[in-house]
Order: C-alpha cells, then structure tokens, then sequence
C-alpha cells in the first residue's frame, strides 16, 4: 500500500538558512543598559513632552471662556504638564535608588581610573562646552565608582556656568588607601572673587539636577572640598573616596 511512500533518512540535516540571513555568533550579545545614561535620555524626553505642551497652550487659539470647545483642549493640554512633571518626580526618586546602588555600595558599577576619566572629558565638552585635559596617566588598576559622574559634572557646570571656567586639568590618583580626584582651575576676575566667596555653590548640586558632590562623596565614606589659595587665582576640586574593589 505504501510502496511509493519515501522514508526520511535518519540524521537527515535540518534546512540551511536562507542566503539573505546572516549568522549570528552564540557569543554576541547586546550590551548592558547604562543607568546614568537610560536616565538621561528619559529626562530628555520628558523635558522635551512638557515643553511641547507648554508651548502648545501658548500657541492655542483663543475662545469663549465658557465654551466646551476652549475647555477640552486646554484641559487635555494641562493634562500632560501635570502626568510629564509627575513622571519627572518618579524619574528623581529611580535616581535616588540607582545613586544609592552605585557608590561605591555592593552592587555597584565601577569603571578604571582612565575609563571614568576619558568619559569625564567626553560629556564635558558636550553637555557643557568644559575642555578636560587628563593630567598624566591614570593607574589602569585604580577603580571609580560610575555613579560619581553625575555629581562631578553637575560641579563642573557650575563652574562653568556660574563662575566662567573654560577649562580644567583633571587627575586621579591612589592617596594612600583612598582614590584621589582632583580638578585643578584658573578662574578670572571678579568671577575669582565670587567663587572664594560662593564656592560651596560647586558642591550644592548641579543645575541640571546633578545631585550634590559633597553629599555623595560623604555617603560613600569620603569627602569632597574646593581647595582655594590666598592670593592666587587658582583652586582644585578635590574629591576622596575609599577605592572600590575591581569588578
């Protein structure tokens, strides 16, 4: 009954792949998101959806008071001001919990000296237009808690947003058995003698919402300072932490 029937051979290869789809190697895998920078750009874009609305209420043409055709735009409008600044305040406190898991705590991401450094000088010149000269070269075995990235440029904004500095001349170093970070500047006057006079502005947080320096510094177990001579126009932005252990 079945003798034109065809068995399949045993072992029988399966179907190759069709030309057009590329092999993809078992080893590849998508990188790990970055916290800071998922947190960023989720920032962006709700700063992005408030002002799209603000200015779209601006732009709204005027009616009648009263009228239920004025009323149910400008309702819809505020609507997603108020969910785009509530959304703000949850992305505030998802940072307060990332903050508490990445410095320096178990669990927390942490990246060499020059790594931490050379990122430092790449969203410097970005975001705040800073030039970072990387002072020597940094220990490859020396550790930096990531999470100090926010903070540090939340200070080097206000240096350079508040105080005119242009520049400065980052180094990180081992102090003993702690990690030493420190910034060293010029700044012109009067802008010299309002930072002798405002300094602990740096250190307060940036003005973008970078939490404070100093505040994380000591939550890490360390301290940070701006360090002024008498007499000169020269100051560093000194940061100590005890060293992370190497991931």
């Amino acid at each position: 009954m079945n003798r034109n029937r065809r068995e399949k051979p045993a072992g029988a290869a399966a179907p190759a792949a069709s030309p057009g789809t590329p092999a993809v190697p078992a080893d590849v895998r998508d990188p790990a998101p970055d916290p800071d920078t998922e947190l960023r750009e989720l920032r962006s874009s709700i700063g992005n959806l408030r002002a799209a609305a603000e200015a779209l209420a601006m732009l709204a043409i005027p009616r009648p008071a009263r009228s239920a055709r004025a009323s149910r735009p400008a309702a819809l409008l505020q609507a997603v001001i108020e969910e785009a600044e509530r959304a703000s305040r949850a992305v505030d406190r998802f940072a307060t919990l990332v903050r508490e898991t990445g410095t320096g705590r178990p669990g927390g991401i942490v990246v060499s000296a020059p790594a931490f450094a050379a990122e430092i000088a790449r969203r410097a010149a970005a975001e705040l237009d800073l030039v970072v000269h990387l002072s020597g070269k940094a220990d490859e075995g020396l550790h930096v808690p990531l999470a100090f990235s926010d903070p540090l440029l939340g200070a080097f904004g206000r240096l350079r947003r508040d105080f005119s500095v242009g520049e400065v001349e980052l180094t990180a170093r081992r102090h003993a058995d702690l990690l030493a970070l420190e910034a060293a500047f010029s700044a012109r006057e009067p802008e010299a003698s309002r930072l002798r006079e405002e300094h602990h502005r740096v250190l307060s947080g940036g003005a973008r919402g970078e939490p404070s320096l100093a505040e994380e510094a000591r939550a890490a177990g360390g301290e940070a300072w701006l360090a002024i001579r008498r007499g000169e126009a020269t100051f560093s932005l000194r940061l100590l932490l005890p060293i992370p252990a190497a991931p």
